[in-house]
């Protein structure tokens, strides 16, 4: 697990679950060889798990079946981070060197299907029907995400609703399901339970469009150059009304300027605060204030991740 000082805090509540949900990871990841997808896995912020947590209330490390869900949900991630990089042909994942790219996508894609299968296994342990097919709906809609994102035109690439549809059903629906199977898990009632659906909905789509103004401002490659156009270039787009501004062999450092020079991340961060504020709005619908109290820092804590990169983009404007 790899979190900044500032989400530790926010974490404090679950530390001992998210501990074994670490356990579990490492335990359920063991292969016969000296091979490194343990460490590969245990790079990430565990925003998922940690949502599943917050809302099942499993603070001591003793929930057991929450614990177990929590585990597969960030398998499910896993796996489709390698897929992706199989896919993105990419070099790297989080400062390391992408499995595909060391190992090959041979070796990349087993590897993923084994991080899958292990996630399945695991939701199937607790034998509860309903909990499996919410797993398993979120599971096929972030497989059609990553597809639809494969085929899509340029020209529809460039329409904010075909991105807010490719980064629901690849990132938010995965934080749905993470909310509502922790809602799920402690038995909460159908109507929290589609409460805590729509604040995953919200801090899932809040998330990517942080993530992306974060990558595009950040001095790595663009996702442009793999025809993967965010919503800081559609509203860059939108401000400067003239699509033929871009084109996808433009420089990294002149897609930045493009961006900044039309509001394009104040635009889209912009966007991210609706999508925060409506979550928020939702916490007082829950019945337990521990949970609304741990979920609101929760939400604060990507509410200041917006921030940081707006005042980031507001300082090189004004540079």
């Amino acid at each position: 697990m790899k979190v900044d000082k500032l989400l530790e805090q926010v974490y404090e509540p679950i530390l001992p679950s998210l501990h074994k949900v670490e356990e579990e990871i490492v335990n359920r990841l063991s292969i016969d060889y000296d091979f490194p997808l343990k460490k590969y896995v245990s790079m990430g912020k565990r925003l998922r798990p940690a949502s599943l947590l917050f809302m099942a209330r499993a603070y001591t490390g003793l929930e057991r079946g929450a614990i177990i869900l929590a585990t597969a949900i960030e398998l499910i991630h896993a796996s489709s981070l390698i897929h992706d990089d199989i896919v993105d042909e990419a070099q790297f994942r989080r400062d390391n060197l992408a499995l595909n790219y060391r190992f090959g996508n041979s070796v990349a894609v087993l590897a993923g299907d084994f991080v899958f299968s292990r996630a399945i296994m695991a939701t199937n342990e607790l034998r509860n029907p309903d909990i499996m097919d919410v797993f398993l709906s979120s599971v096929l809609v972030m497989v059609e995400g990553e597809f639809l994102e494969e085929i899509l035109k340029f020209e529809d690439r460039l329409k904010e609703d075909f991105y807010y549809k490719v980064i629901y059903k690849k990132t938010a629906s995965l934080f749905e399901a993470s909310f509502k199977l922790g809602a799920l898990w402690r038995g909460m009632n159908s109507e929290v339970q589609e409460t805590a659906r729509k604040l995953g909905y919200n801090f899932g789509m809040a998330y990517q469009i942080i993530d992306d103004c974060e990558d595009l401002f950040s001095d790595t490659d663009s996702d442009i150059s793999l025809e993967k156009i965010t919503l800081p270039v559609i509203g860059a787009l939108i401000n400067s009304s003239n699509h033929h501004e871009i084109s996808l062999d433009m420089e990294l450092e002149e897609l930045k300027r493009f961006v900044i020079e039309n509001d394009g991340y104040e635009y889209a961060l912009g966007k991210a605060k609706v999508f925060l504020d409506n979550g928020i709005k939702l916490l007082e619908k829950l019945p337990d204030r521990d949970v609304v109290e741990n979920l609101e820092n929760f939400y604060n804590y990507l509410n200041y991740k917006r921030e940081e990169v707006l005042k980031g983009v507001l300082d090189a404007s004004s540079a």
